[in-house]
């Protein structure tokens, strides 16, 4: 069965399950978590956010240009808000499955110390969040996005959700075709987003955007590539902190092993990158398929 082989009110319900229901769950769990499951409840915060503004990116050309506008510039916000405490503790725990894997370290006190040194920017980040009233701020946006879609009521038809598709796969080939040119962190990072757009999307299509029982292999094949992606960026992310604000912190430490371990592997990511990103850009979803009204 095609992607795009569904009733119609099965898109309307998806979508306001998706970013209207979800959204407001996320945000309630948000305010009510506690300190012992608040990493995982943000996390998941998170992907909510994000699988919504894909899912709105699909839809873009049934909300129209305004409503588009409106509803991608809050999700994108709410994510905004959230994303130094996910990523805080995302260092924590690349950097332990990096020693896991590559260790022991010749210089375990500098490692150690790094380590530290991540989990007080973590402490600090929450503390931050918690003093500023982030995650009211971010109950208090999904709230208000979730009540303007709930009013407006989108009506999706399948001439403009294949308009959106062809949208964000164009975007995800040129962000694929700058990061073959030039594989900076930038650069990836951008066609990392791309490539969760168009698989949030193809989940959205396939009525599971929890991401079992796939439908297609080229579905299957782009989320290996996300979560890869996914992995680089915090690699990435990890070798920043450490070159950019501990080694010049802490001058005495030694962290070249720690850099050697995270470009090796991200090097090692990369030439898995390049094979699967030029399978999943060769065809487009929106080609040949089969409509149903």
């Amino acid at each position: 069965m095609s992607l795009f082989d569904q009733k119609r009110g099965d898109w309307d319900e998806r979508f306001r399950r998706v970013a209207i229901r979800r959204v407001r769950k996320a945000a309630r769990s948000l305010i009510e978590a506690g300190e012992a499951d608040r990493d995982a409840i943000v996390h998941e915060t998170r992907k909510s956010i994000k699988r919504a503004r894909s899912v709105a990116r699909l839809s873009r050309y049934a909300l129209g240009k305004k409503r588009f506008r409106f509803v991608d510039a809050r999700f994108q916000e709410a994510g905004r808000l959230i994303s130094r405490l996910r990523d805080a503790t995302i260092l924590i725990e690349t950097l332990d499955r990096l020693i896991k894997s590559y260790g022991p370290a010749r210089d375990d006190q500098s490692i150690e110390a790094l380590r530290n040194f991540l989990v007080a920017e973590k402490a600090s980040a929450t503390t931050s969040s918690e003093s500023e009233g982030t995650f009211d701020e971010v109950e208090s946006i999904l709230k208000k996005v979730s009540r303007y879609l709930n009013r407006f009521r989108p009506r999706l038809d399948r001439e403009s959700i294949a308009r959106g598709l062809r949208k964000i796969e164009s975007r995800s080939r040129r962000a694929f075709r700058e990061a073959v040119d030039s594989s900076s962190d930038e650069r990836l990072h951008t066609w990392r987003k791309r490539m969760k757009d168009l698989r949030n999307a193809l989940e959205f299509l396939a009525g599971d955007e929890a991401g079992s029982g796939l439908e297609s292999e080229r579905l299957k094949e782009v989320q290996e590539s996300a979560e890869v992606l996914g992995e680089d960026h915090d690699l990435a992310l990890l070798r920043i902190a450490a070159v950019d604000r501990f080694a010049r912190a802490n001058r005495d430490a030694s962290i070249d092993e720690v850099v050697g371990w995270i470009d090796q592997e991200r090097g090692e990511l990369y030439k898995r990158l390049i094979v699967s990103g030029r399978r999943i850009h060769r065809e487009r979803s929106t080609q040949n398929v089969s409509f149903r009204g």
